[in-house]
């Protein structure tokens, strides 16, 4: 499936129904009420690259980097994936894949729909 690389701490896995899609980083918008705000990027149509998409006919993968002091802020709660749905941040269901050692790892979450500021909770 292919891969897109948003920036070193973000990259999105695009099933090939949806392997025409592009994507590109955007102006950081403001920082989620509780934990880190790690990117901002949309998801578009090459032929409309203005149109950020929101929904997605076919879900993919968002792959998310963590940092141990995320993994400290978080003490006991989970941390996951959460994204800004307009009307305040909505959190996805993530798969923690830890880097070992204590030193973070990566964040992955399934998603057909979204808007493009992304952070970790808490």
């Amino acid at each position: 499936m292919p891969k897109i690389k948003i920036d070193d701490d973000v990259s999105v896995v695009l099933p090939d129904k949806l392997k025409h899609l592009k994507a590109k980083k955007l102006p950081k918008g403001p920082r989620p009420p509780k934990g880190r705000l790690v990117s901002a990027f949309m998801i578009y149509h090459p032929d409309d690259p203005d149109k950020e998409l929101m929904k997605f006919e076919e879900a993919f993968e968002l792959r998310v980097r963590y940092t141990h002091a995320d993994e400290l802020r978080a003490g006991e709660e989970p941390l996951q994936i959460q994204y800004d749905a307009g009307k305040g941040w909505k959190l996805l269901e993530t798969k923690l894949e830890p880097n070992g050692g204590g030193n973070g790892g990566i964040g992955v979450a399934i998603v057909t729909a979204w808007d493009p500021q992304i952070g970790w909770f808490p």
